[in-house]
């Protein structure tokens, strides 16, 4: 994963810090990589290597002079690794090209899949977002060529994280998405609960960028899970991990006590871990900490605790730049506040030095580009004087061929532009069409609604028509906002089958009653569905299906996921088709409505959504709807 020390954001600090986390989450996933047709025999893994030895070059040397070709690209890609972890990104870069040359020859996937990954890296640490998003995006192609969803789940993230500094909000939504649905059917615990949190942390990414407090919803939940998977497995880390991102729930809903509590938690689990390889986690909770204590105005306890958090950061070896930034300020921010002038104008002139430093190495890049592109500038003169004579030669010709180059891909722009107008001018007719499909509830039902709500009136039934009256006016609602909007949460669309069949049921003296299931795995207020879609069909249940039948009707909706589809299924007892007269056309305004909705969905979504109906288990009529996941 890309390593931390290397993010460049210029958002809040705390959305930061949680990113730092989230990059250290995965690089644990990342650890040696998985076998394959070429691989080394007898290798030994990155990790122990850079550990053990005193000299880890040496060994990588050795394997890329060896005459096995595998073992030599393995040699390249731990070097690759290794040099970008101390920052040499010349010999990155170098070790990169020779790396490449290798992967050709061997037509291994594994090969190419490490060349993209490390590429990303180099082109993060760089600063060139957009080549990192396009390496990685690579790496993901190969990672689902090979089927591996822990490599394709590395990727995403670092999608993600790329599309963070890009400020691509859209683009973190969909691929957080996915590493959901990977992460939640991990087999192996320890990478699912990691997973979890990584999932969290973008959650909370989105929260931040679009406000919607759904996201923030979600990271709490993501993060419990994770928890309690953690607990259950007694893993310190993953606890320790999954504490940060409860905090950051109770941080942003301004729950300040419970954030406190949850970090006071998070810092004793610390104790139970080596603080050697932590100390940057330990660091961050200090400074949450001291973070909450300052919004709570306690600047006493924040004190002690921003004190803890720069001698923890003291002791690594080396420490955070980033994170050493962070919490200087908030040591100044203390020291101000509690007018320590002394301590604070220390601390200011610390942030000064770091600052400092890392302009002195942006001037020096700066300088070195330069360098590079006059020389390059250079070259290209003394090549172009050589080739002077020659281009003259050339330039009628080339010119002759870009005119009738630019004359064919003129009329094949206009053709193409004829062609999507003639596409938007049907899909624009489609949906017009289907704006009045969904307005279209049957007016008898409002009409024997009010009937039915006047006669209860009449009838001293009081109590029970303000009740009634909310429904219709629910309905109601729903009915004409149905023809400006396409989609609905299903929460909604829930709320509303809830209120139709409930004022059905009170027209027809509660001679039927229903249900609605929604499983669990959904996502019920972010989950949408075509609004209105499923009532042509509760309409022909009650209308048809529970004419003259002589027990108790029932109704049954269920929503459910199977295979990454939402399975809507709508079951009565009713008559069936064999109780009405034209079975064969029996639910005809209701296929009418929903075939022509399915087809529009299907051309502007790409999806493969359906539906069918047959004979259900009790006799009456089973219709089962599949739609794509969309959120």
């Amino acid at each position: 994963m890309l390593k931390y020390n290397h993010l460049r954001l210029a958002k809040p600090v705390r959305s930061h810090i949680l990113l730092l986390l989230l990059c250290s989450f995965l690089s644990l996933t990342h650890t040696g990589f998985a076998q394959s047709s070429c691989t080394c025999p007898k290798i030994r893994d990155f990790d122990e290597v850079v550990e053990k030895d005193s000299s880890p070059e040496k060994y990588f040397w050795k394997l890329r002079k060896s005459s096995n070709k595998a073992c030599k690209a393995r040699g390249f890609i731990y070097s690759i690794e290794y040099a970008l972890n101390l920052n040499q990104l010349d010999s990155a870069e170098f070790f990169l090209k020779k790396h490449i040359q290798l992967a050709r020859e061997l037509d291994c996937k594994m090969e190419f899949y490490h060349n993209y990954y490390f590429n990303a890296q180099y082109y993060y640490f760089i600063d060139d977002q957009a080549k990192m998003v396009e390496c990685s995006y690579q790496a993901l192609k190969v990672a689902e060529a090979m089927n591996d969803k822990n490599k394709m789940f590395t990727n995403m993230a670092n999608l993600c994280l790329g599309y963070k500094n890009l400020e691509q909000p859209k683009l973190i939504k969909k691929y957080t998405s996915r590493m959901y649905q990977i992460a939640r059917t991990n087999p192996d615990r320890s990478k699912k609960v990691r997973q979890l949190a990584v999932c969290s942390s973008e959650y909370l990414v989105l929260y931040q960028d679009l406000g919607v407090k759904a996201y923030l919803d979600t990271v709490k939940r993501l993060a419990d899970e994770a928890y309690d998977i953690s607990v259950a497995d007694k893993d310190t880390l993953s606890m320790i991990i999954s504490c940060r991102k409860i905090e950051s729930y109770y941080y942003y809903s301004e729950n300040y006590p419970m954030a406190i509590e949850t970090l006071k938690k998070a810092i004793e689990l610390t104790k139970l871990v080596s603080s050697k390889t932590n100390y940057d986690q330990i660091s961050m909770l200090y400074s949450d900490a001291a973070d909450i204590y300052i919004k709570l105005k306690a600047y006493p306890l924040a004190k002690i605790y921003v004190d803890s958090a720069v001698n923890s950061a003291a002791n690594h070896d080396n420490p955070n730049t980033d994170m050493m930034l962070s919490i200087y300020s908030i040591q100044v921010e203390v020291a101000r506040a509690t007018n320590d002038f002394k301590t604070a104008y220390e601390f200011t002139e610390k942030i000064r030095e770091i600052e400092d430093s890392v302009l002195s190495v942006e001037k020096h890049k700066t300088i070195y580009e330069f360098e590079q592109k006059y020389q390059k500038a250079q070259d290209l003169k003394k090549i172009s004087d050589l080739a002077k004579d020659k281009e003259i030669g050339d330039l009628r010709i080339r010119s002759l061929i870009g005119l009738i180059v630019g004359v064919l891909l003129a009329l094949i722009i206009i053709v193409i532009a004829w062609r999507q107008n003639r596409i938007r001018n049907k899909l624009a007719l489609v949906e017009s069409e289907q704006r009045l499909n969904r307005a279209r509830i049957n007016p008898h039902f409002f009409f024997n609604a009010l009937t039915s709500i006047q006669a209860m009136s009449e009838e001293g039934k009081n109590e029970r028509v303000p009740s009634l009256i909310s429904k219709f006016s629910k309905i109601m609602r729903a009915s004409l906002e149905s023809t400006y909007s396409d989609l609905v949460t299903l929460e909604t669309e829930a709320e509303f089958i809830t209120n139709y069949l409930s004022i059905q049921r009170t027209r027809y003296d509660q001679k039927f009653d229903f249900e609605v299931i929604i499983s669990d795995d959904l996502d019920a207020d972010v989950l949408k569905i075509p609004s209105m879609m499923l009532q042509p069909f509760l309409e022909n249940s009650v209308e048809h299906g529970f004419k003259g039948l002589d027990k108790m009707g029932h109704i049954r909706i269920d929503f459910k996921e199977v295979n990454q589809e939402l399975h809507i299924t709508i079951e009565d007892n009713g008559i069936g088709f064999t109780g009405v007269k034209n079975h064969g056309a029996y639910p005809s305004r209701a296929k009418q409505i929903v075939t022509e909705r399915l087809s529009l969905l299907n051309k502007k979504y790409h999806s493969k959504a359906r539906f069918d109906w047959q004979t259900g288990i009790n006799g009456g009529v089973c219709v089962e709807i599949v739609l794509p996941l969309l959120d």
